[in-house]
């Protein structure tokens, strides 16, 4: 055989083995997931005019990869001139991940999604004069089967330092109307093991505010905590450990029963 053909055939030989490689790798699963609960914070990291957002989104995973693999499709939408950015959890993985070899078994997990840098106020002329305008920034997060939730972040509530504005709003899983009367507990983790820190009801639009006082810096990260809310016979629990709730700031947080 010659030399040229000698390398034709180890290129021949060397394409099978790739196409082969491909045509054996398993195929990509995407599952919408479902949200039990979720929350967002808002510090400043620029001044007063920009504010550094992390999103905790707690989410029902069926099997261990759904668990594992939890990633967050961004869509911006427009409706009557007004954009709201969507955040979309999925669990997204290849049919051959060692993940499916693990026991089949449902669990809660919390995914994060932090953004750095969104601008809140806005530099204008008014009346020949340099002003400071509240800029409004719409965000939703969409839950597979179930509403699709929006809050304003912008800067038009200041909070104190040392403390930590709760704000907790129950509303239905189905419909996305507002829980009156849901009782509402939210527990300092900072031990590990669950220490209550207030507790109250929501009002006629389904919101429950707290103070809560911390010891600690504004925008850093101070305390772990867990909120339940209890209407009727629907309770639901949404834990934060990883990315504690941050000194003088607010901490908006969405329970759907």
């Amino acid at each position: 055989m010659s030399d040229r053909r000698r390398a034709l055939a180890a290129l021949a030989l060397g394409l099978s083995v790739v196409l082969a490689g491909c045509a054996s790798e398993g195929r990509t699963i995407e599952t919408p997931l479902h949200v039990r609960g979720w929350a967002v914070d808002q510090a400043y990291s620029s001044g007063d005019s920009v504010s550094a957002l992390r999103f905790k989104v707690g989410v029902e995973a069926a099997n261990p990869c759904e668990a594992q693999h939890v990633l967050f499709e961004l869509q911006l939408t427009e409706l009557a001139s007004v954009l709201t950015r969507h955040i979309r959890p999925v669990a997204r993985y290849l049919s051959d991940d060692a993940c499916v070899n693990l026991p089949q078994a449902s669990s809660d997990t919390t995914a994060y999604l932090n953004i750095t840098s969104l601008q809140t106020m806005q530099h204008r002329q008014v009346g020949g004069l340099d002003t400071l305008i509240n800029v409004a920034n719409n965000y939703a997060v969409d839950s597979r089967g179930g509403p699709t939730v929006v809050v304003v972040i912008d800067s038009a509530v200041v909070v104190g330092a040392n403390t930590i504005r709760f704000e907790v709003r129950a509303v239905d899983d189905t419909t996305g109307a507002a829980v009156a009367g849901a009782n509402v507990q939210i527990d300092d983790l900072t031990s590990g093991s669950p220490v209550p820190l207030g507790s109250g009801t929501t009002d006629a639009g389904g919101l429950f505010v707290f103070n809560a006082p911390v010891a600690g810096a504004t925008g850093v990260p101070v305390l772990p905590y867990r909120v339940t809310v209890t209407s009727g016979t629907d309770v639901a629990t949404f834990s934060v450990r990883s990315q504690p709730a941050r000194g003088g700031s607010r901490e908006r947080v969405v329970m759907l029963l």
